[in-house]
Protein backbone atom coordinates (compact mmCIF):
# COMPACT_ATOMS: atom_id res chain seq x y z
CA UNK A 1 0.00 0.00 0.00
CA UNK A 2 1.47 2.85 -0.63
CA UNK A 3 0.64 6.54 0.49
CA UNK A 4 -0.24 8.45 -2.61
CA UNK A 5 -2.20 6.19 -4.59
CA UNK A 6 -4.96 5.37 -2.17
CA UNK A 7 -7.43 8.14 -0.11
CA UNK A 8 -7.11 7.94 3.19
CA UNK A 9 -10.78 6.90 3.90
CA UNK A 10 -9.20 3.80 1.70
CA UNK A 11 -6.83 3.65 4.01
CA UNK A 12 -8.99 3.49 6.96
CA UNK A 13 -10.98 0.61 5.26
CA UNK A 14 -7.77 -1.56 4.65
CA UNK A 15 -6.03 -1.26 7.99
CA UNK A 16 -9.58 -1.96 9.97
CA UNK A 17 -10.01 -5.54 7.72
CA UNK A 18 -6.37 -6.39 8.20
CA UNK A 19 -6.67 -5.62 11.99
CA UNK A 20 -9.63 -8.00 12.15
CA UNK A 21 -8.21 -11.28 9.45
CA UNK A 22 -5.28 -10.72 11.74
CA UNK A 23 -6.04 -10.34 15.11
CA UNK A 24 -3.83 -7.52 15.57
CA UNK A 25 -4.19 -4.64 16.85
CA UNK A 26 -4.10 -1.03 14.88
CA UNK A 27 -0.73 0.43 15.68
CA UNK A 28 0.64 -2.61 14.56
CA UNK A 29 -1.27 -2.60 11.13
CA UNK A 30 -0.53 0.87 10.84
CA UNK A 31 3.54 0.61 11.56
CA UNK A 32 3.57 -2.12 8.14
CA UNK A 33 1.89 -0.42 6.37
CA UNK A 34 3.79 2.83 7.19
CA UNK A 35 0.25 4.51 7.68
CA UNK A 36 0.36 6.91 10.84
CA UNK A 37 -1.83 5.84 13.46
CA UNK A 38 -4.08 9.38 13.46
CA UNK A 39 -4.88 9.05 10.16
CA UNK A 40 -7.07 6.14 10.85
CA UNK A 41 -8.82 7.89 13.25
CA UNK A 42 -9.30 11.44 10.76
CA UNK A 43 -13.17 12.81 10.14
CA UNK A 44 -13.84 15.41 7.23
CA UNK A 45 -14.87 18.49 9.22
CA UNK A 46 -16.31 19.86 5.64
CA UNK A 47 -19.96 19.50 5.28
CA UNK A 48 -21.15 19.59 1.45
CA UNK A 49 -22.87 22.87 0.76
CA UNK A 50 -21.59 23.32 -2.58
CA UNK A 51 -25.18 23.00 -4.03
CA UNK A 52 -25.99 25.35 -1.39
CA UNK A 53 -22.74 27.97 -2.81
CA UNK A 54 -23.48 27.25 -6.55
CA UNK A 55 -27.77 27.95 -6.36
CA UNK A 56 -26.82 31.04 -4.59
CA UNK A 57 -24.58 32.27 -7.06
CA UNK A 58 -26.10 31.07 -9.80
CA UNK A 59 -29.49 32.77 -8.96
CA UNK A 60 -27.70 36.21 -8.41
CA UNK A 61 -25.95 36.06 -11.46
CA UNK A 62 -28.82 35.36 -13.33
CA UNK A 63 -30.50 38.59 -11.29
CA UNK A 64 -27.22 40.84 -11.99
CA UNK A 65 -25.12 39.39 -15.23
CA UNK A 66 -22.92 42.31 -14.72
CA UNK A 67 -21.94 41.39 -11.31
CA UNK A 68 -18.33 39.76 -11.45
CA UNK A 69 -17.33 36.95 -8.63
CA UNK A 70 -15.50 39.47 -6.32
CA UNK A 71 -19.48 41.14 -5.91
CA UNK A 72 -21.07 37.58 -5.86
CA UNK A 73 -18.73 37.01 -3.08
CA UNK A 74 -19.54 39.93 -0.91
CA UNK A 75 -23.01 40.01 -1.60
CA UNK A 76 -22.48 35.95 -0.28
CA UNK A 77 -21.55 37.31 2.90
CA UNK A 78 -23.39 40.01 3.75
CA UNK A 79 -26.75 37.51 3.31
CA UNK A 80 -24.79 36.10 6.88
CA UNK A 81 -22.73 32.91 4.99
CA UNK A 82 -19.15 32.68 6.36
CA UNK A 83 -17.94 30.77 3.21
CA UNK A 84 -14.21 31.26 2.31
CA UNK A 85 -13.29 33.14 -0.72
CA UNK A 86 -11.20 30.09 -1.88
CA UNK A 87 -14.00 27.38 -1.50
CA UNK A 88 -16.60 29.75 -3.36
CA UNK A 89 -14.30 30.45 -6.25
CA UNK A 90 -13.63 26.83 -6.60
CA UNK A 91 -17.61 26.53 -7.31
CA UNK A 92 -17.46 29.74 -9.14
CA UNK A 93 -14.73 28.65 -11.65
CA UNK A 94 -16.92 25.40 -13.17
CA UNK A 95 -20.11 27.15 -13.56
CA UNK A 96 -18.74 29.60 -15.84
CA UNK A 97 -20.48 32.30 -14.54
CA UNK A 98 -17.12 35.23 -15.40
CA UNK A 99 -17.89 37.88 -17.10
CA UNK A 100 -17.81 38.21 -20.75
CA UNK A 101 -15.55 40.93 -21.58
CA UNK A 102 -16.24 42.61 -24.61
CA UNK A 103 -13.88 42.71 -27.53
CA UNK A 104 -12.16 46.01 -27.51
CA UNK A 105 -12.84 48.10 -31.00
CA UNK A 106 -10.77 48.51 -33.63
CA UNK A 107 -8.99 52.02 -33.54
CA UNK A 108 -9.28 54.40 -36.84
CA UNK A 109 -6.31 54.96 -38.84
CA UNK A 110 -5.74 58.30 -39.84
CA UNK A 111 -3.42 59.26 -42.44
CA UNK A 112 -1.00 62.04 -40.79
CA UNK A 113 -0.82 64.81 -43.22
CA UNK A 114 2.79 66.17 -43.17
CA UNK A 115 2.82 69.68 -42.81
CA UNK A 116 4.64 72.30 -45.15
CA UNK A 117 7.41 73.48 -43.48
CA UNK A 118 8.05 76.68 -41.70
CA UNK A 119 9.18 79.57 -43.40
CA UNK A 120 9.77 81.90 -40.67
CA UNK A 121 11.00 81.53 -36.59
CA UNK A 122 7.89 81.24 -35.10
CA UNK A 123 5.26 80.60 -37.36
CA UNK A 124 2.11 78.73 -36.92
CA UNK A 125 0.10 76.12 -39.05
Amino acid sequence: VTKKAISSTTHQQVVNQISIQKEVSVRRCCRVLGQRKASIYYKHKRTNEDAQIAAMLKGKASEQPNWGFRLLFHWCRNQGKSWNKKRVYRVYKPKKLNLTIPKARKKIKRVAINPLPAQQTNQRW
